[in-house]
């Protein structure tokens, strides 16, 4: 089992907290296109995630897969993904 604390902003919402972080990934080497592949969703709808716009709650989940995934191959013990929070 895996878990995962997410501290929110005040007034933030998790759609909010999963769009920005969603676009944190992204960088000149890490396009959209990666993200869309790595997430096995349609180009299209990934964008329109990333922008904030209203998308099916199945996109939210493969994006919160994927995240897991980025987080614990990085951090493979949760006590060291403190630094992360900040």
């Amino acid at each position: 089992m895996k878990t995962l604390t997410i501290y929110l902003s005040e007034g933030e919402t998790f759609s909010q907290w999963t769009v920005k972080t969603a676009n944190n990934m992204l960088s000149d080497r890490y396009r959209l296109v990666h993200l869309a592949l790595d997430m096995k969703a349609p180009y299209h709808t990934v964008r329109r995630f990333v922008a904030g716009e209203n998308v099916a709650l199945e996109i939210v989940d493969k994006f919160i897969k994927l995240y897991l995934s980025h987080v614990y191959a990085t951090h493979p013990h949760p006590h060291s993904m403190v630094a992360d929070r900040i």
